[in-house]
């Protein structure tokens, strides 16, 4: 995904090394020129990774001192980030965010991110703000202009992260939103590469510059929100051309009309209960068949034998 306030970057989020397709979000017309958004795919318990590309020659700082501050945002909170230098020799067009490192002890982790299954539930709506869920569903990545202070430092201790939604959700929170995935990060895995952290100031406003909001969902939440086409409904076998029918089909569809016969043989036999009339081999050999008109024509041959008389009348 691009976005015009920041010509030459794109920003992607990666399964598996794979980039997911994205789609368009048209539910707001509003151009905005610094913000992008599309939807895409996500699959429980899959980990994912954030792709960054740019052309430096296209970036323009506002100052030589200046450098880019990539955050990402999980559900509306704030994960991780990642300085870019664009100015030095050493920078790279091309990196992945893929995790929030920690430092516990003195020892390097990292902790993937990962979509999970969103737990709901029926329970009252009060305890939960609407604020706190207004980007559920959600990865958002924004780019700030960043002024270093001082060298990089050796990964220090976090805060410990904490999810948005911790435990059930109430179904009302969602206010009809297909939502049926969050945004997590997984269990600690130890990091050999040590990460740096780089202190600084936000000296235009802190504001981010360039926004990028990736609205995750599963491919039925896709279909609800009419993202991706909804599967049809297959066609019925006895609606398909029998030529058209392979042999599985084919028994299939004797089987159904064996037991609509069936149950066609029942119905008959209950109202003939309720009526008090025994139903007979007769009665069951006639209800085999296909039911006749009351109308049924039938032929009577008239007094002159030159000309048949047709009797259209009931029996």
């Amino acid at each position: 995904m691009k976005v015009d306030s920041l010509p030459g970057a794109r920003v992607t989020i990666k399964v598996g090394g794979q980039v997911l397709k994205e789609y368009e979000d048209n539910s707001d017309e509003l151009y905005i020129p610094n913000f992008g958004r599309c939807y895409v795919e996500a699959s429980s318990g899959a980990e994912f990774e954030i792709g960054l590309a740019f052309d430096y020659a296209s970036i323009n700082a506002p100052s030589p001192l200046d450098s880019l501050v990539c955050r990402v945002y999980l559900d509306g909170t704030d994960t991780t980030s990642r300085v870019l230098d664009i100015q030095g020799n050493g920078y790279r067009r091309g990196c992945l965010i893929d995790g929030r490192p920690e430092n516990v002890g003195g020892r390097h982790y990292k902790r993937p991110m990962t979509f999970a299954e969103l737990i709901t539930d029926d329970g009252p709506a009060k305890s939960i703000k609407p604020e706190t869920v207004v980007e559920l569903g959600e990865v958002r990545v924004d780019f700030f202009w960043f002024r270093n202070a001082g060298a990089a430092v050796p990964c220090q201790t976090l805060p410990d992260f904490k999810p948005t939604i911790e435990g059930g959700l109430p179904e009302k929170c969602l206010k009809g939103r297909a939502v049926s995935h969050s945004a997590k990060l997984g269990e600690r895995k130890a990091c050999t590469v040590i990460q740096n952290t780089q202190h600084g100031s936000y000296p235009y406003s802190g504001k981010p510059f360039a926004k990028y909001t990736f609205k995750y969902r599963s491919k039925r939440d896709l279909q609800i929100e009419g993202v991706l086409p909804r599967t049809p409904s297959p066609v019925p076998l006895e609606e398909r051309d029998p030529d058209s029918l392979t042999a599985e089909e084919a028994r299939e569809l004797v089987r159904q009309m064996r037991a609509t016969q069936k149950d066609n043989v029942q119905v008959k036999r209950e109202k003939r209960e309720r009526s008090g009339t025994a139903l007979n081999d007769d009665d069951e050999d006639d209800a085999r068949a296909s039911s006749e008109s009351r109308g049924r024509k039938r032929q009577r041959r008239s007094t002159d034998s030159a000309i048949d008389v047709v009797d259209l009348t009931d029996d």
